[in-house]
């Protein structure tokens, strides 16, 4: 089967690495993805723009996809794709009605749902969201995102860079990350190096709107000065494993309105193919339905200081979790099934 990607393939964010897992698994298979879109000098993604002989095409919708701009120019191209050949997947929740959690929420207004819906619909009955428990019944579950076991560094207990190395932008994930560095504020002394590698933290995303950029980007600039938090512009995505590897333990943050909806990232897997130990700034209900009961000593206490205390005075022991998370993934999250559920979900 070949299957088409419509995605703009973002340089350090989203899913760049998941989309070049899926190409080479579909290889593997004796199957094809593609991107679409014309190659470029440099480009490590090979990409078409024969849509016609894709036997399938999945969009992947983020935020930032613009419906004024890009809604015509997709539309003409579903029209050489037959209709039931079409998947959409909604990495970001937009599929809903306006829903807010905490400050966070997935569309300003009521129009703005209703636009995206009614483009999605226009595209497609097969919608799907990338949690395991959509809202709506017409709403399919597929986790985009997945694990890389050959990509896992081995977990060595070494002198580190950092204690602390957090990789990601900071869309609406300010919540979660004060919820890690009060665990440290107390301890500040007995804690080394902490670092933030990504865009958001310490000046804002200027190309965002500012009554979205205000909201999403929000930090406490003072509060971070006050802890000697360091700060890294984003990087590639093929850097991000890298760079986690750096710190003695990397927090993996859900941004409030995607707990709420237990969509899952590509950030929930690469963490776990670090050389660090996660330390998971999330609920036990979400960590266990996606890592297993292992994952519970990993999940951020309600008063976190003795709990960074000790997975920095313990690795060997919190390695072993780590491992245990580890094969439960491999097991059961790889792009290998997912690339099979994929072509499932064309086919029907």
């Amino acid at each position: 089967m070949r299957l088409m990607f419509i995605y703009s393939l973002p340089r350090n964010r989203g899913y760049a690495s998941d989309v070049r897992a899926y190409m080479r698994v579909a290889e593997s298979l004796g199957h094809e993805v593609a991107l679409y879109g014309h190659d470029h000098p440099g480009s490590t993604v090979k990409r078409s723009t024969d849509i016609e002989s894709a036997d399938g095409v999945v969009i992947i919708m983020e935020m930032f996809y613009k419906l004024q701009e890009d809604h015509e120019a997709l539309r003409q191209l579903m029209n050489k794709v037959p209709r039931r050949r079409r998947v959409i997947i909604d990495s970001d929740g937009m599929y809903n009605d306006v829903i807010h959690v905490t400050g966070d929420y997935n569309h300003l207004d009521e129009r703005s749902s209703k636009e995206r819906m009614a483009l999605c619909d226009e595209l497609s009955d097969k919608i799907y969201q990338t949690t395991l428990t959509p809202l709506r019944p017409n709403v399919g579950s597929f986790l985009f995102a997945a694990y890389e076991a050959d990509r896992a560094r081995p977990l060595e207990p070494a002198a580190k860079e950092y204690d602390m190395c957090y990789v990601g932008n900071n869309w609406f994930r300010w919540q979660p990350m004060k919820r890690v560095l009060t665990g440290i504020n107390g301890i500040r002394e007995r804690i080394g190096r902490l670092c933030i590698v990504g865009n958001g933290w310490n000046e804002a995303a200027l190309s965002v709107d500012p009554a979205l950029r205000d909201a999403a980007c929000f930090t406490d600039p003072a509060y971070l000065g006050a802890l000697g938090v360091e700060f890294r512009p984003a990087v590639p995505v093929a850097e991000v494993t890298s760079w986690m590897s750096k710190g003695r333990f990397s927090p993996v943050l859900i941004r409030p309105l995607y707990e709420h909806l237990k969509i899952v990232t590509p950030h929930v897997f690469e963490t776990f193919t670090a050389n660090t130990i996660p330390l998971l700034a999330v609920g036990e209900e979400y960590a266990t339905a996606l890592y297993g009961e292992p994952a519970i000593e990993l999940v951020l206490k309600e008063h976190p200081s003795e709990q960074i205390l000790d997975v920095l005075a313990r690795p060997a022991y919190y390695a072993t979790l780590v491992a245990a998370v580890r094969q439960r993934l491999a097991n059961q999250h790889t792009h290998t099934a997912r690339l099979k559920q994929l072509i499932e979900i064309v086919e029907q």
